[in-house]
């Protein structure tokens, strides 16, 4: 702005699914399950394909109801749930998004990555700091294209970040994950080294390793875990 200057403020109008689309959260007395993102038929079908009839149906919708204590967080949790899967219908690999733990504002997602392989997702350092001026912490949401629980990295993660409040995973075939209230005085991750190494040096390979590590991660219950059926 400058003097005599004649310039205005105009608004656009914009479709309430283009709004979602591209991470936008509506007030929570604008939002219903009949409203939201849905999901698009594609022309082909593998194994990373989301199952679109779970994903649109009221039912998913309701998954997200109580997930965290805050319903506006709740519902921005689905409403980024979907415009993620619908980034990722038919792919291996992931993407994140972090939302405010309280209002359920969209704080930042990878979308725009290029980089991104199976299994492994990021953010950069300049996003992370955003992430952790955040007062009221934050929530990370993911996708695991196999649908599989939250793996070692994701628990170990919420662990570490002391503003992260919850992790959601969803899969694509429409399963929710939620690791919460963590305990952050128990040294997780020497439990997870010293249970792999174990297993390493009994002969198992990494795999097997991996995942009797994990499984000894959640028989600890430092943390709250919730599978939504």
């Amino acid at each position: 702005m400058h003097p005599w200057c004649r310039c205005t403020v105009k608004y656009t109008l914009m479709k309430k699914d283009e709004f979602l689309a591209q991470g936008g959260v509506l007030p929570e007395s604008e939002l219903s399950s009949e409203e939201t993102y849905k999901i698009i038929k594609k022309d082909t079908q593998n194994a990373y394909s989301v199952n679109r009839e779970v994903v649109n149906s009221k039912a998913y919708h309701d998954k997200f109801e109580g997930l965290t204590e805050h319903k506006a967080a709740n519902e921005s949790l689905y409403q980024q749930a979907k415009r993620l899967l619908e980034d990722r219908d038919g792919t291996d690999s992931e993407r994140l998004i972090l939302i405010d733990s309280k209002t359920g504002e969209l704080i930042l997602d990878n979308f725009s990555y290029a980089t991104n392989s199976a299994l492994k997702t990021g953010i950069t350092e300049e996003q992370y700091r955003l992430a952790n001026s955040r007062e009221g912490g934050f929530i990370i949401l993911h996708n695991h294209p196999a649908s599989t629980r939250p793996s070692e990295t994701d628990i170990l993660t919420l662990w570490k970040e002391t503003k992260a409040k919850a992790s959601v995973v969803v899969g694509h075939d429409g399963a929710v994950y939620c690791i919460s209230d963590v305990n952050r005085e128990k040294g997780l991750d020497k439990i997870y080294r010293n249970v792999y190494n174990n297993y390493k040096e009994l002969g198992y390979d990494t795999d097997n390793a991996k995942r009797r590590a994990t499984d000894a991660l959640y028989k600890t219950k430092a943390f709250y875990y919730l599978e939504v059926e």
